[in-house]
């Protein structure tokens, strides 16, 4: 899971480095607004943690297949049961992270 904003100047989506599972836990840290600075345009604002929201972390998935694909190839031999078992990982840790994701999103802090 990671963290976006959009920069209001140059509309790029921006990372948000600190990583927390909950707005809540956000909160707790940093109060109901966080100062970002943009890493394209250089601005420095203060974002309300609401618009702040949570994506899935592709590189996640992409170690996912990639562990699921070789745990495949190098069980087939031996169990090929067992091993079209492993195949399914990669959706695994997509829905655990699916999962992260629509937590964060449907938390919202009062303002």
């Amino acid at each position: 899971m990671r963290l976006t904003y959009s920069c209001t100047a140059c509309k790029a989506q921006q990372y948000f480095l600190p990583k927390h599972p909950s707005r809540a836990a956000l909160q707790m840290q940093y109060g109901d607004m966080v100062k970002v600075n943009c890493q394209k345009c250089g601005k420095t604002e203060k974002k309300h943690l609401n618009k702040i929201s949570a994506v899935v972390d592709v590189r996640i998935i992409a170690v996912g297949f990639v562990l699921g694909l070789i745990a495949t190839v190098l069980l087939w031999n031996y169990v090929g049961v067992v091993a079209s078992v492993t195949l399914s990982l990669p959706m695994l840790v997509w829905n655990h992270e699916n999962g992260k994701v629509g937590h964060f999103n449907r938390y919202a802090i009062r303002k």
